[in-house]
Formats: C-alpha cells, structure tokens, sequence
C-alpha cells in the first residue's frame, strides 16, 4: 500500500511518523484557530482545519513525535 501522504510535494521534507499524528495535531491546531489564534502565514483558506492541515503540510508548526509524543 502506497503512504499517500508520501505522494504530496509539500511533505517531503516534513517526518511524519504516523498519519494519525498529522490528523491529532491538525485538529489541536485547528482548536486554536477556532479559539482566536493567528494563523502562522497567509493562506488561500479560510476553514479552521484546512489552515490547520496545511500548516502541519508545511512544518510551519513543531510538534512531537514517536517516543517523545507519548
């Protein structure tokens, strides 16, 4: 099975470990925008969890992963 998140040019350079990591912290970002945080840059959005997604695309946000998100 292909990862299809391996397929889109903005994450090739961002280590997901899991799908489901990107899927949790999208939502926790889209939380904040919802509760009146910026958002990081510009976006051709203007849903919460688009703005979330795309941020997590673009690494524009930190965010733990495999051991140390536990």
């Amino acid at each position: 099975m292909t990862d299809m998140l391996a397929l889109l040019p903005e994450t090739s350079v961002t280590p997901f470990d899991s799908r489901h990591r990107l899927v949790i912290a999208a939502s926790q970002r889209a939380k904040q925008l919802i509760q009146g945080s910026r958002p990081m840059a510009p976006s051709k959005f203007s849903k919460e969890t688009t703005v979330g997604i795309e941020e997590m695309l673009q690494a524009r946000l930190e965010y733990l992963t495999a051991k140390e998100a536990r």
